[in-house]
């Protein structure tokens, strides 16, 4: 007995640790990533491409995850919070989005990846069908469709108690809590990676038939290079996905089995250990995108370096107090009016000038005025030369000649 006490409260403490000290971890990276990514995909010279905004819808879904099941998830497992315990609508509310956010994240990724089999086709009339116009469109369309899609959890979910002083919230056992799981099994954690990888391998296959280009086509099309690296982005955020999500098929089948006959304490806290460890991994791809397309993006890590850049140069340029810092932060695209700056530094200049001048004119009448003076002395003295050798008498000239 005491060993299978012992058992039990390993089982819970690993699971406790677990979203205690690494729950705050990763959602502080994954906001961080979330942030970082959509500033880089929301910039001019992306936004207007379409895998872009897909993947910019993506990064909202998955900031959407964190804050609400993720958080909940850290609060009731790790810190023994448990706020559906106290309120059916929020019991409601937390299955509704756990359902809405696991599918609507993945399926912006495959929308991205149907874009770059569009955009990546060797027929013309299929690339022009990759626009914005489409892309929103596909992305509103898909969101209005997962939130109708799961409206069932706002009904089917109860508070109740399976054993004594074990009060959980969970769908309604039976028929419905059967469904969800081979729901989840077969259309998550099946059907959505399948697709995923179908449409990956779909897009690398023709990347590499319009691979051998010739100058031509290069003019033709210049972003090639830039889908390329979109491309590239996609494929590693699948990979990531499927990777950290291949844990909760299992756990969700060991679940089903587990409820056709009956079960101990220990052996339901071991498919909750199973269960909560597959879910948090299942969080991980929502939290690592930014890092990982750092790594292994060179268009990335460019787009990064220049946001750095930008934010670098216009906080040291608007500490600067001189008087031509508004001139030099239109010049590094900081947004001010350009013809205020030309006309604060044409003042500056013209009242330099004008001090200039007036120094200059002080001098040449200063030196007029002494010029003034020296040539009436020189007159003056001419005249006295004059007046004296007239009063002088002739002999005394012709002695002197």
């Amino acid at each position: 007995m005491s060993s299978e006490v012992e058992y039990i409260s390993l089982l819970i403490s690993v699971q406790t640790n677990l979203y205690k000290y690494g729950g705050p971890i990763l959602m502080i990276l994954g906001t961080i990533s979330c942030i970082l990514s959509l500033i880089v995909f929301t910039k001019k010279n992306l936004r207007k491409n379409p895998c872009a905004i897909h993947l910019v819808a993506y990064n909202i879904g998955n900031l959407l995850q964190i804050y609400t099941t993720m958080l909940l998830a850290i609060l009731s497992n790790g810190y023994n919070i448990d706020p559906t315990l106290y309120s059916l609508s929020f019991c409601h509310f937390h299955y509704y989005i756990l359902l809405l956010s696991t599918a609507s994240s993945p399926s912006y990724l495959i929308l991205a990846s149907i874009d770059r089999i569009l955009i990546t086709s060797p027929n013309s009339l299929t690339r022009q069908r990759s626009t914005l116009r489409r892309t929103y469109i596909c992305i509103i369309g898909v969101t209005l469709f997962w939130l109708l899609a799961h409206i069932h959890a706002l009904f089917l979910t109860y508070i109740m108690e399976p054993l004594p002083n074990l009060i959980i919230c969970s769908f309604q056992p039976g028929f419905y809590l059967t469904f969800i799981n081979y729901y989840m099994i077969s259309i998550q954690y099946i059907l959505i990676p399948l697709l995923m990888i179908i449409s990956g391998v779909w897009t690398v296959r023709n990347l590499r038939k319009i691979r051998p280009v010739n100058f031509a086509t290069v003019t033709m099309r210049p972003t090639h290079s830039k889908d390329s690296q979109l491309i590239q982005i996609l494929i590693i955020d699948i990979g990531i996905y499927i990777i950290f999500s291949a844990m909760m098929p299992p756990a969700l089948i060991y679940l089903q089995i587990l409820q056709t006959r009956s079960f101990s304490f220990a052996e339901y806290q071991l498919v909750v250990l199973l269960m909560n460890v597959a879910m948090f991994s299942s969080y991980i791809p929502f939290c690592v995108g930014f890092y990982t397309n750092f790594l292994v993006s060179k268009k990335f890590r460019f787009e990064v370096k220049s946001i750095i850049k930008w934010s670098t140069t216009d906080r040291t340029v608007g500490d600067k107090p001189n008087n031509a810092g508004p001139y030099i932060r239109r010049r590094s695209d900081v947004g001010v009016n350009g013809s205020t700056s030309l006309a604060l530094s044409n003042s500056v200049n013209n009242s330099k000038w004008r001090v200039n001048c007036d120094e200059e004119t002080k001098a040449q009448r200063e030196r007029r005025s002494t010029q003034s003076i020296t040539v009436e002395d020189i007159k003056a003295t001419e005249q006295q030369i004059k007046n004296r050798s007239n009063k002088l008498p002739s002999s005394s000239i012709d002695t002197s000649c």
